[in-house]
């Protein structure tokens, strides 16, 4: 098994992303990190809840083309981003 860490992307900066799906990948740090978060409002609630260096995407297709992300999370979805074999799945 690889020791390369899964990147995640989280769809959305309301209360789930400060209270469910950051707090659980840092307490997973070992296995993920948080690659960027969809924030399409433009408000800077991403970069508040999760510091400066996120990365901060405006659209869905955003997420997904980012050959960077390995897994997206949202409150009721997990789409594997399998870049390596064409393209999403989930």
């Amino acid at each position: 098994m690889s020791d390369q860490k899964i990147r995640i992307a989280i769809l959305g900066t309301g209360m789930s992303l400060k209270v469910f799906h950051r707090p659980s990948i840092i307490f997973h740090e070992d296995k993920f990190v948080l690659h960027s978060v969809l924030e399409r409002s433009g408000k800077g609630r991403a970069k508040e809840v999760c510091g400066d260096s996120i990365k901060v995407a405006t659209t869905y297709d955003e997420i997904l083309a980012d050959s960077e992300v390995d897994l997206v999370r949202g409150l009721a979805s997990c789409v594997i981003s399998d870049t390596a074999n064409g393209g999403p799945r989930g």
